[in-house]
């Protein structure tokens, strides 16, 4: 017997999983996709992003060094969303990306976004590092699940 979902549960499980079905089991191997830069630009998942890292209550020059943990130290593949290669974090460049700032003051203005929404869309030359924010995130928070539960 299949009981049916109320409607307004089914839109909130929906929009729970917006860019969130970002890892699943794959052949016993977990994967962590990197959103696109247009996904991960948007103003509402860089509130997400930042309210996420203000949790952490890290200092603003650990956050690069975070960041780069839980990239380096998952034990897993990467996948990028726009083109479906799939390679390894240690592929990644993520000196360059994240400690293009050397007082590491971009971390602290993002970080005000989980107070102060942005008013337009991030800018291209910094997609690349709220990519890598996002797979951190992914990995921190356990988005490594195996489809099933992803549509309870």
């Amino acid at each position: 017997m299949q009981t049916e979902m109320p409607l307004w549960d089914f839109l909130l499980d929906l929009w729970s999983l917006r860019l969130r079905p970002t890892s699943f089991a794959q052949g016993g191997g977990y994967f962590a996709v990197m959103p696109t830069a247009k996904e991960v630009s948007e103003p509402s998942e860089m509130v997400r992003l930042a309210n996420v890292l203000a949790g952490l209550e890290l200092a603003r020059r650990a956050l690069p060094d975070w960041i780069a943990a839980q990239i380096y130290f998952f034990d897993g593949k990467l996948r990028c969303s726009e083109t479906g290669r799939i390679f390894d974090p240690e592929e990644l460049d993520l000196e360059n990306a994240l400690t293009e700032d050397e007082s590491h003051r971009w971390f602290s203005d993002f970080l005000k976004f989980a107070r102060q929404p942005p008013a337009q869309r991030a800018q291209a030359r910094v997609a690349e590092r709220l990519r890598l924010i996002h797979v951190a995130v992914a990995i921190h928070e356990g988005e490594l699940s195996d489809p099933r539960q992803l549509w309870r």
